[in-house]
């Protein structure tokens, strides 16, 4: 990667990344949430997504909180009764609390707001394997979510890439919310973690990858988000500019994509 581009890209990142003092605020808030809640009826609380994951982005990143209910409930029960008998606990304290797709949002006026997704654990806990069933995000059904063997894929493709997986999420889950958010957060993981498993290009090439990987996701291009299909177009665009040294064109490219937080300076 030329070395403008890659600096550009630093420049990027730190400026989207979460500070010390901004994760320590974000979890204080979310152990408080789940002292509240493991008073109440869950067997458990805990953090989960991108802030357990190191992939959480400034501005559009909510805490994750994974709330496992009694062990009376059962997958058999429908999503909907679940998700408002936890709404109507967190509303005791939280009376602002609403339904947001498959959680209950807590919205604070000083963010990061806070996002509680009830979970029935499935089958005998073990410190490395925990599997739950969590509502889909339609409310119709439920599915399958191993927070802990997830965290641990991210962790070792992050370790074996030096650090540009994460980066790479971060990267994406930016865009996402810039325009739209065409792919929800734990997709845009699910996508890299197939996308890489086994080796990551250079930053650039990798997000150009990284749209590939989510088209075929769809199996045809046609079935996949416009925003998806255009995001491909202009990561594709920016690297062949930059392979042909229009530096100026690539950091356009790159700019459209990612918004003002990508720097324009050419060094």
């Amino acid at each position: 990667m030329n070395r403008t581009i890659a600096r550009n890209f630093e420049i990027f990142f730190c400026r989207i990344s979460l500070s010390d003092s901004q994760q320590r605020e974000a979890l204080e808030r979310a152990e408080a949430i789940c002292r509240f809640l493991n008073l109440e009826t869950t067997l458990d609380c805990f953090v989960s997504g991108s802030l357990s994951r190191s992939t959480a982005v400034r501005q559009f990143s909510d805490v994750d909180l994974v709330a496992t209910l009694t062990d009376a409930m059962s997958p058999k029960i429908q999503p909907t009764s679940v998700i408002s008998s936890l709404l109507s606990i967190i509303q005791t304290r939280y009376p602002l609390a609403q339904v947001s797709e498959n959680t209950v949002r807590i919205t604070f006026a000083d963010g990061p707001d806070v996002d509680v997704l009830p979970a029935i654990r499935l089958g005998n806990r073990t410190p490395d394997n925990e599997s739950y069933a969590i509502p889909t995000f339609n409310l119709n059904g439920w599915q399958k979510f191993s927070p802990m063997e997830l965290t641990e894929h991210v962790r070792s493709i992050d370790t074996r890439s030096g650090g540009n997986f994460t980066r790479l999420i971060k990267l994406i889950k930016w865009w996402s919310n810039l325009h739209g958010k065409p792919l929800p957060s734990f997709k845009i993981e699910e996508i890299a973690c197939l996308a890489f498993a086994r080796e990551m290009p250079q930053m650039g090439h990798a997000v150009a990858a990284f749209f590939d990987a989510a088209i075929q996701q769809y199996g045809a291009a046609a079935d996949a988000p416009p925003e998806v299909l255009r995001a491909r177009i202009t990561a594709a665009t920016a690297v062949d500019l930059e392979g042909r040294g229009d530096l100026e064109g690539s950091i356009k490219h790159w700019g459209c994509l990612l918004g003002d937080q990508y720097p324009t300076i050419i060094v």
